[in-house]
C-alpha cells in the first residue's frame, strides 16, 4: 500500500520525501512487544482516519486510503494477546503459542 499512496501523491503533483527514522529500541519481551505494536496501530489508524476525513471528496485517494486501513486493523489480534495472557497467565500464552 504504500507504493500505491507514494504513486497517488505523484499523481496529484505533491512531492515524496521518504527520510529514515529515529531507530526504536529493540523489544526483547514478545510482550512488550505487542504493547508497542498495538500503540503504533492505535497511533496510526487515528492518524490515518484524519487523512481519510480529508480526503473523503476524492474517491480514488479514499479509497486507497479505506483499503489500507483494513489492511492495519490487526489491532484485533494484538488486543486478544494481551487479554488472553491476563485470562490464562503469561506461561500458559507461551505455551499456545509455541
Amino acid at each position: 500500500y504504500v507504493d500505491q499512496c507514494i504513486d497517488r501523491i505523484l499523481d496529484l503533483g505533491g512531492e515524496v520525501k521518504n527520510e529514515a527514522k529515529e531507530a526504536m529500541a529493540t523489544c526483547t519481551d514478545p510482550v512488550d512487544w505487542i504493547r508497542y505494536d498495538l500503540q503504533v496501530s492505535i497511533n496510526g489508524l487515528a492518524g490515518l482516519k484524519q487523512v481519510m476525513e480529508m480526503t473523503k471528496d476524492d474517491v480514488t485517494t479514499y479509497d486507497l486510503l479505506k483499503d489500507y486501513y483494513k489492511d492495519e486493523e490487526d489491532i484485533y489480534w494484538s488486543q486478544q494477546q494481551l487479554d488472553l495472557i491476563e485470562k490464562i497467565g503469561l506461561s500458559d500464552w507461551y505455551t499456545t503459542i509455541l
